[in-house]
């Protein structure tokens, strides 16, 4: 439905036209698009899967039940945050909604970071799990967001056509951090210490949201066109 506004806006800012079957023409999304997404989600699943090796590391003696809720508070709470972050990518401006989670994953990986530093003592393993809880959480929020605004932007600035493609390869970011996430995370934890691949991971989604920065901030046309046809 929005292939024609979409060819006369996008395209002649930056998109890039091919010839696409189906159509006498497709647009694809620039690729700075599809990559700055792909790398937010390759950070968020990769802060979402390094607990495994580490949080028996430092939360062997609180209990089976609650490292349960450690891992389950992330889904738990974006169960709830996706369809409040899809209302906020409706009202407009997607590329704005990215950037916020994408800091917001920032903080919540540098916040695993601090919290397995902590001393392994009894009394300190609860503290640990409360603030590694409060992490995991605010992770949930910035997930959604990272996830709904990426996957809207490359949808709104990628014609019907090549919309399958620009998203799985955007996707390729999930696989890759559910499937090096664990074994470099456990790698990590013996050879460096267990908060040294969050600080890595918070590197990556550093960079990723600088580059999305300034990519926009030279870029002011594709940033207005995709915030117009959200609208």
């Amino acid at each position: 439905m929005l292939d024609g506004e979409l060819e006369s806006r996008l395209l002649q800012n930056g998109g890039e036209k091919k010839a696409g079957p189906g159509s006498e023409s497709g647009m694809v999304a620039r690729p700075e698009l599809i990559v700055f997404t792909g790398l937010a989600l390759f950070a968020d699943y990769c802060c979402l899967t390094a607990i495994i090796p580490i949080v028996p590391l430092v939360l062997g003696g609180v209990g089976n039940t609650f490292v349960f809720i450690l891992f389950a508070s992330k889904s738990m709470v974006q169960i709830v945050a996706n369809p409040i972050a899809g209302m906020l990518v409706d009202r407009g401006n997607p590329p704005l909604i990215f950037g916020c989670s994408l800091a917001l994953l920032v903080l919540s990986t540098l916040a695993f970071a601090w919290g397995v530093e902590i001393d392994d003592s009894e009394e300190d393993q609860w503290r640990q799990f409360y603030i590694l809880i409060a992490a995991r959480s605010t992770q949930g929020f910035a997930s959604a967001g990272i996830m709904t605004s990426g996957m809207a932007t490359i949808s709104l600035a990628t014609c019907e056509d090549k919309r399958g493609g620009a998203l799985g390869s955007a996707m390729m970011g999930v696989a890759g951090g559910v499937l090096m996430s664990p074994p470099v995370a456990g790698l990590c934890a013996e050879r460096l210490g267990e908060s040294s691949v969050f600080y890595g991971i918070a590197g990556i989604g550093c960079l990723t949201l600088v580059g999305s920065m300034i990519f926009y901030a030279t870029s002011p046309e594709s940033f207005e066109a995709v915030e117009s046809l959200s609208g």
